[in-house]
């Protein structure tokens, strides 16, 4: 520390000390009291504005990293070892599984008597002589935690109505339940606006700066909870390669070729985002290009992800409830899924959000010009994603818009800070000219709204295709799609992709959000109703609206279109959650804090028990490793240098499985020069593709477009000794003629040719599964015949 900054603090300390000291007593002391403070200001983080205090969480952040790198080398090693990733947490994981049988393969039995356990601990916490307010909030949320184990709960109606058909019977259900919801949010939103301590926004303002290393340790704790939920066994379950993004994943391999990737140049186009790419190319330059690898990217934006909910919700309503943002979204099934499989954009959605709002907030707070560009930058990072998150950029539009008119015309942000709000959205719609600039060399500007083709509701086939039709079947749509969403959060989701994993249980219905945490949610949002003058409640709401759009917009609201909304709904749990907590502890009851932090505690142990039984127990997912590996190890075995292999497989996802699955071997120095090349003939050609005809029209070949196999592009055409020919032949098991005929004429190209097959394996899932007959043979002087 400077001399400046201790003359600094000591004036402060001597501001603070009420009057000059008398004696040489006095002197002690108060030199002892200067001692102290400077001493507390190195050991944890107050509101001096020290910078140790200030970075300590920037050390947290690097902690989690560091962790979450220890645990990526050794699940890489175990994989290498035949284990399971992380298998020295075998014994925890066998607790944790044993500790959620209960909750999840007897839910209907065992809910309730959570539900009884926990109203009694919120009406202990809540109730005392004189405080209606308080009593009022506890009994507000023991009726939302009824009103949704009666909505989700099938056998207490079944034996309840015996006699009332299940169509009814579902009907009561549901209007029964939302009833009750609504008596439970009254109760809330009266005691709040009755409480004196109902300010849960403003109680943050007073832990600005405060981290100690308490909250390093807890939050450490969390991220380590989130690591192993998504990182344990990540190379055995799930026991299949989805594959559907396989081609843009080989494309992240290369700096240069991901924008040719993301732009779909040569290829099919999905505008995935830059984001997207980036962690995959840290994973695989780190550990290769194998399965493993591209599920660890996934992991690392989900582990990643933890500290910043910790650090926006924290600014919004305190400590404790950034602990509970951060571990409600570290046991977020959908996002634990998203962590787990070789399709992530869907996890990448949030950080971006969660950035661009904690700017906006320190844009409000300090208003300082620096922010405002922070605001801008992460604006226009937002384009850079899947469009599910792409919406994001609306936000501080939708937040100011709402303050300036809650707020009689007050803007919340100077007129620098707004006009670079402005080149934010400028820096949104230039990012799609200049990624085509930077391939191309040529501006070319295109609407933006045009790339998600008939997946938007406006581009949908068959409406009246005038503005007023359009507006009109948008708007209608977008409302049922919108019902669609509440149904699925808190009575049962209506419709999921492959791409979403959520547990099933036979009692329990399935929903996008876990039932525990709605009272919660539904208690953030009476606390951002009552206050939705405040700047903290405009960035919010308009996070929840930004990120609900892609959904409702969209021709079908699949969970994976509204990707950052549930952290979102994390977020607002986490206020609901410092609503109980400020409630708890109004004129002094300590103890009562301890009873909910307790219990929170107790809850989220639980949670995480349930979850390990749910993803490593075997009931729902399956241990085993995918039959691509194995063949794409066979392939490789049968590629040297010199080699020309030409593979039939159809036009499914195994043409970007193998290509992702082979690069390290294809690009391996001691392999090179080599050739691949794919057919996706529906039918049997009449003759086989000359191979170095292949060869002359590599540049139009995706792989050596957007892979790390660019690279070695150019000396694959000037290479004109090639020894061996492969034949690489899927069973097309509905079209064997076909399969026949490819044979035939693979071998009458090859003189002594050689045949043999590569089996699946019997320790795979049944999903697309396909044998690979092959034909090779030493190259013939002028080519195949």
């Amino acid at each position: 520390m400077g001399h400046g900054r201790c003359r600094r603090l000591l004036a402060l300390v001597s501001r603070r000390w009420p009057q000059a000291p008398a004696t040489r007593k006095d002197h002690h002391f108060l030199a002892l009291y200067k001692g102290a403070i400077l001493s507390a200001s190195f050991s944890r983080v107050g509101n001096l504005g020290l910078p140790m205090k200030r970075s300590l969480f920037s050390v947290a952040f690097l902690a989690c990293i560091a962790i979450t790198a220890v645990a990526f080398i050794v699940a890489v090693a175990d994989h290498a070892a035949q284990r399971n990733a992380l298998s020295a947490f075998s014994p925890l994981i066998g607790v944790l599984v044993a500790a959620g049988d209960p909750l999840s393969r007897d839910g209907a039995t065992a809910f309730p008597r959570v539900w009884l356990g926990l109203s009694a601990v919120l009406l202990l916490a809540t109730t005392s002589r004189g405080a209606g307010p308080r009593w009022m909030f506890g009994v507000g949320l023991c009726l939302a935690l009824g009103a949704q184990l009666l909505l989700i709960d099938q056998d207490f109606w079944q034996s309840a109505l015996p006699s009332v058909s299940p169509e009814r019977r579902s009907y009561i259900r549901f209007f029964g339940g939302a009833a009750l919801y609504l008596v439970a949010a009254l109760c809330m939103l009266g005691a709040l606006k009755r409480a004196a301590a109902r300010d849960v926004l403003g109680s943050a303002e007073g832990e600005r700066g405060l981290f100690g290393l308490q909250d390093l340790a807890l939050l450490l704790v969390v991220v380590c909870a989130a690591l192993l939920l998504r990182v344990y066994a990540l190379n055995y379950i799930s026991n299949y390669f989805e594959g559907e993004l396989s081609p843009y994943s080989a494309g992240a391999t290369s700096l240069v070729g991901m924008l040719y990737a993301n732009h779909g140049m040569h290829g099919p186009w999905a505008p995935l985002g830059i984001l997207y790419y980036l962690p995959i190319y840290v994973t695989t330059r780190a550990f290769g290009t194998d399965l493993l690898s591209l599920r660890l990217s996934s992991a690392l934006v989900g582990v990643l992800t933890v500290p910043l909910m910790y650090l926006l919700a924290s600014r919004l309503a305190g400590r404790a409830a950034g602990h509970v943002a951060a571990a409600l979204f570290a046991l977020n099934a959908l996002h634990i899924g998203w962590s787990r499989t070789d399709i992530h954009p869907h996890g990448v959605t949030t950080w971006p959000s969660l950035l661009l709002c904690y700017s906006l907030l320190r844009a409000y707070q300090t208003r300082r010009a620096s922010w405002g560009l922070a605001v801008a930058l992460c604006m226009g990072l937002t384009w850079h994603q899947y469009p599910s998150g792409q919406s994001a950029v609306s936000i501080p539009i939708i937040a100011i818009g709402m303050y300036w008119l809650l707020n009689r015309f007050a803007m919340p942000v100077t007129r620098g800070q707004l006009a670079l709000v402005g080149g934010g959205v400028v820096l949104w719609f230039a990012s799609l000219p200049l990624q085509q600039w930077a391939m191309t060399g040529r501006l070319v500007f295109s609407n933006p709204f045009s790339l998600t083709g008939p997946r938007a509701l406006w581009s949908t086939y068959g409406i009246e295709p005038t503005p007023i039709g359009i507006a009109l079947f948008t708007a209608k749509e977008a409302l049922l799609h919108l019902s669609d969403v509440l149904v699925g959060l808190f009575y049962k989701v209506p419709y999921t992709f492959h791409q979403e994993w959520l547990p099933y249980s036979w009692d329990m219905t399935s929903r996008t959000m876990p039932w525990i945490e709605m009272p919660l949610i539904v208690a953030g949002l009476c606390v951002l109703l009552l206050h939705a003058r405040r700047f903290e409640s405009a960035v919010i709401i308009a996070w929840l609206v930004a990120a609900v759009l892609p959904g409702i917009l969209a021709e079908r609201a699949y969970p994976k279109r509204l990707s950052s909304f549930f952290p979102a709904l994390d977020i607002v749990a986490a206020i609901g959650f410092a609503a109980l907590l400020s409630m708890a502890v109004a004129h002094g009851s300590s103890w009562r804090r301890r009873v909910v932090l307790g219990a929170t505690a107790c809850t989220m142990a639980g949670y995480f028990a349930f979850q390990g039984h749910v993803w490593f127990s075997g009931r729902f997912w399956k241990y085993g490793e995918p039959y691509e590996i194995k063949m794409s190890q066979e392939i490789a075995r049968r590629i040297s240098a010199g080699t020309v292999s030409i593979f039939f497989v159809g036009g499914g996802y195994e043409v970007g499985k193998f290509t992702y699955l082979l690069l390290d071997h294809l690009t391996a120095p001691e392999n090179r020069p080599n050739l691949i090349a794919f057919s996706s003939e529906g039918a049997a050609p009449s003759v086989m593709p000359d191979p170095l005809g292949v060869r002359k029209r590599i540049l139009e070949n995706w792989p050596y477009v957007w892979t790390k196999l660019r690279d070695q592009a150019d000396e694959t055409l000037s290479n004109s000794e090639w020894k061996r020919l492969n034949f690489f032949i899927a069973d097309f098991k509905s079209a064997p003629a076909t399969t026949q005929a490819l044979i035939q004429r693979a071998v009458a190209s090859c003189p002594g040719a050689q045949q043999e097959e590569i089996l699946p394996g019997p320790t795979v899932a049944a999903v697309n599964q396909l044998t690979l007959h092959v034909v090779s043979c030493d190259m013939p002087p002028h080519g195949p015949q």
